[in-house]
């Protein structure tokens, strides 16, 4: 099995949906641009690890509109595992 993803670009394509080629599980997606900062946004589907592993990550969110982080509420992936 090869490392390489496919991706996927969908509605206003700022989002790169990339999913593995073999299982068409999402594995991760990144911003098509970068921000201001020189940086591109990026989330993983952790749900691809093992709990204990990834459990105590801290959860970012994001204003959609504006691409901006929205505060912190201390919640972790083992908060939202389900």
């Amino acid at each position: 099995m090869s490392g390489a993803t496919q991706v996927y670009l969908w509605g206003r394509k700022w989002l790169e949906f990339h999913f593995c080629s073999q299982c068409a599980c999402i594995v991760y997606w990144r911003a098509v641009r970068p921000r201001q900062d020189g940086r591109r946004s990026v989330g993983f589907n952790l749900r691809l690890a093992e709990l204990e592993t990834v459990k105590a990550i801290a959860l970012i969110h994001h204003d959609t509109e504006t691409r901006d982080d929205l505060p912190r509420d201390g919640r972790c992936v083992a908060d939202v595992w389900f």
